[in-house]
């Protein structure tokens, strides 16, 4: 037997191939085994963008081979499949609406199933394939739906998913419109006792593409839970794309699937493990077992040359950054198969793979020049999304590659018109890493006006996006008010910005009134009493959901530092800010030294001296040379740091945007729970504290500093209003760059 399909030739074979517009090749194999290939969503760079968080997958579900008969033509690409006829028997081997055969015209359609004389299942599998958009396959449905058989029905779901994710999507392409798309959700019923492993988790993967919701869904998930023990790993990983997919998580089941998952993970491949890891991330699911033992398998498929497509490598990258898992041994062996193989990238696995990079501080030898040299020469291709990750990933690890960078300014500019406001964010905060480093003062243009009039044009941007949607977009509107103070003075950026900076300003204004009366008036300060006292349980859930409310993770510059000395806060000894910086500049160069990755951590040093009142004598604390930490999980000094007693209930917030609840691990965190558990100590009788509710916090004295080399974040500036709540009469004082200036 031969036949063509999409331009290939074969001969003999009872398989068939798909070529996505991708390139991603898929191959359905007419064996009894489930040889299915899955391809996993690619994802976007940007860490804020869910909704631009995933590319495509596709699911290609197998032919049986006993309804694959190698003495028939099998007709797979048909240009009238628009002549559909519900009342033309399907028994030809040819397409509805041609000339059947006479043998079939005698046939009556209304014997049993097993007494007709060829199953006609393959036959429409035939027209199901061949369909080219969804009103095709709907048109299939509606003529011949009856006589679908689970093959059919999950291969026809799949076929509209993926034709209407290949036409764009959107709500205009939606099947939902067309009254047909009833009529295969009824097939879907119908068939659904019948499945198999691979069409349950196929018509999942088409309902999460079509991001399709309602009651038969529901009960796919039903049935798929209750046969998840018999799921192939690459089910398994589907399932847990489309629960990602979708945003809705039957109770339970990515559980089930996860602890399925760790107990086979030797056995996923590529695509399995670029799923199962892009929809745990994507899920913000804190599944340290799961994510660690799926980054050994990748590496160690790597090291025995197993192949992965790019998109493989940039999704598994992309997701240990959302999972907080900074496995170098993965990194490094993917940034091998990159440099090795980066001309198959395109502008997606290269921006995805080089921020991943970028957001871990993970940096390998020769792979961000191999990268850079690829993105000059697509740079064309790419969106404003690539551009900005691009801008954002170079400039956040200080890489020297001026000539991509002034060329990605180009790009920038030229579309900046263009740009949503994640992506004028993305921008800014590139354009304030410049900034930072003090060989770059006129960032990545060729000159110092070229910087400002991009500072300038990001700002007006943004202040025309804000005004001109019902949307508010707080987090990057601080961002790019930050970005403008860091390369002008608030005088220029009236002269230069002029009724669009004064417009940002009240914008960001606005949110500082927020936060400020949501910190005095939330129950949990408000009624708060010194440590020792009881805390109510509801009064610390109330913060914690009301804190997520604000939907902001900072002030920025200007408001932080009018925030703090609002609450008083705020340090006013110059000597120990210049002290704190110089130490920590020093610090943080010999460590980039030694770690080039290590340049994306917060930095705090911290100084203290605490005394108290306990059994008749003072007895004290200090630490005056001062303590350096960082925010990250390796810092030895942070193994030596004590935990905050549970009676002070410092509560660390789980803010806008964090996949996970990282903020315990602040640096500035560090030091308020450090110093709380140092005063704890100075009460040697625990016992007698707790059982007479002795509000001992108040019998302490003294002062802390700390000094942070980043804008403390608001779940920070909550704990230090807890700190101060707790231990009335230690002076807390806080600093950062910039904040003298806010005195």
């Amino acid at each position: 037997m031969s036949f063509s399909y999409y331009g290939k030739q074969f001969v003999g074979s009872a398989e068939y191939h798909e070529t996505t517009n991708e390139g991603h090749e898929l191959l359905a194999s007419g064996s009894q085994k489930e040889k299915t290939n899955h391809v996993v969503g690619t994802v976007q760079g940007h860490d804020r963008q869910d909704s631009a968080a995933q590319d495509s997958a596709s699911h290609v579900l197998p032919i049986s081979e006993e309804d694959l008969n190698a003495g028939h033509a099998k007709t797979f690409a048909c240009d009238t499949l628009e002549c559909h006829s519900s009342g033309v028997s399907f028994y030809s081997y040819r397409p509805p609406g041609t000339p059947h055969s006479d043998f079939v015209r005698i046939v009556s359609s209304t014997l049993p199933y097993n007494a007709r004389p060829q199953r006609p299942g393959r036959t429409i599998q035939d027209w199901i394939v061949g369909c080219k958009s969804v009103g095709q396959v709907l048109a299939l449905v509606d003529g011949h739906g009856t006589e679908f058989d689970c093959i059919n029905t999950a291969t026809a779901m799949h076929r509209i998913a993926k034709c209407y994710r290949d036409a764009g999507g959107g709500i205009h392409r939606s099947p939902f419109r067309d009254a047909k798309w009833a009529l295969a959700l009824q097939q879907v019923s119908r068939n659904l006792p019948s499945f198999q492993t691979r069409h349950l988790s196929g018509t999942l993967w088409a309902l999460a593409t079509l991001h399709f919701r309602g009651p038969e869904l529901e009960c796919v998930f039903d049935v798929a839970r209750s046969r998840l023990q018999d799921f192939t790993c690459v089910d398994l990983a589907l399932t847990a794309w489309s629960i990602a997919t979708l945003r809705q998580e039957p109770p339970g089941l990515y559980e089930e699937i996860s602890k399925l998952s760790v107990s086979r993970i030797a056995e996923f491949q590529p695509q399995a493990l670029a799923n199962i890891c892009w929809a745990t991330a994507t899920l913000r699911k804190e599944n340290d077992a799961l994510i660690r033992h799926a980054a050994l398998v990748a590496a160690k498929h790597m090291d025995a040359g197993v192949h992965f497509r790019p998109h493989e490598y940039s999704t598994i990258a992309w997701s240990m950054v959302l999972a907080q898992a900074r496995e170098e041994h993965l990194f490094h062996r993917i940034a091998a198969c990159t440099v090795r193989r980066v001309s198959e990238f395109g502008p997606q696995e290269l921006t995805n793979t080089v921020w991943a990079f970028a957001s871990l501080g993970v940096k390998s030898d020769g792979l961000f020049e191999a990268i850079g040299d690829e993105c000059r020469v697509k740079l064309s291709h790419f969106n404003t999304q690539n551009i900005t990750n691009v801008a954002w990933s170079y400039t956040h690890l200080a890489v020297d590659n001026p000539e991509l960078l002034k060329d990605v300014a180009n790009a920038a500019l030229a579309r900046m018109s263009t740009m949503n406001v994640q992506d004028l964010a993305q921008m800014a905060l590139s354009l304030m890493f410049t900034r930072g480093h003090s060989h770059k003062h006129q960032g990545f243009c060729s000159s110092l006006e070229d910087t400002l009039m991009i500072v300038s044009k990001v700002a007006v941007a943004m202040v025309e996006k804000i005004r001109g949607s019902n949307l508010t977009f707080p987090d990057d509107a601080w961002i790019v008010h930050d970005l403008v103070l860091m390369w002008m003075d608030e005088r220029e950026a009236v002269s230069n910005i002029g009724d669009a900076w004064i417009h940002l300003d009240g914008y960001v204004r606005c949110l500082f009134d927020q936060v400020f009366d949501f910190l005095r008036y939330t129950p949990l300060l408000r009624y708060a009493q010194p440590c020792g006292a009881v805390v109510q349980t509801v009064h610390m859930e109330e913060y914690q959901r009301a804190f997520r409310a604000l939907d902001l993770r900072s002030l920025g510059i200007k408001y932080t530092g009018l925030l703090l000395s609002e609450m008083g806060f705020l340090e006013v000894d110059q000597e120990f800010i210049e002290v704190a910086r110089a130490q920590l500049e020093s610090d943080h160069a010999h460590l980039l030294a030694a770690d080039p990755g290590a340049g994306s951590q917060n930095w705090c040093l911290f100084r203290f001296q605490v005394t108290a009142f306990v059994q008749g004598q003072w007895v004290e604390a200090e630490e005056l040379e001062g303590i350096r930490v960082r925010s990250c999980g390796g810092d030895p000094v942070a193994l030596t740091l004590l935990d905050a007693p549970f009676e002070s209930h410092l509560l660390a917030v789980k803010l806008s945007n964090d996949r996970l609840n990282h903020r315990k691990r602040d640096a500035e965190f560090r030091a308020l729970a450090h110093v709380a558990g140092v005063l704890r100590r100075l009460f040697p009788d625990d016992d007698s504290l707790m059982s007479e509710r002795i509000w001992w916090g108040k019998n302490v004295n003294g002062w802390l500093q700390i000094y942070v080399t980043e804008v403390p974040c608001l779940s920070c500036l909550g704990a230090m209003l807890q700190f101060a709540k707790r231990f009335p009469h230690v002076d807390l004082r806080v600093s950062y760059p910039g904040s003298d200036k806010c005195s």
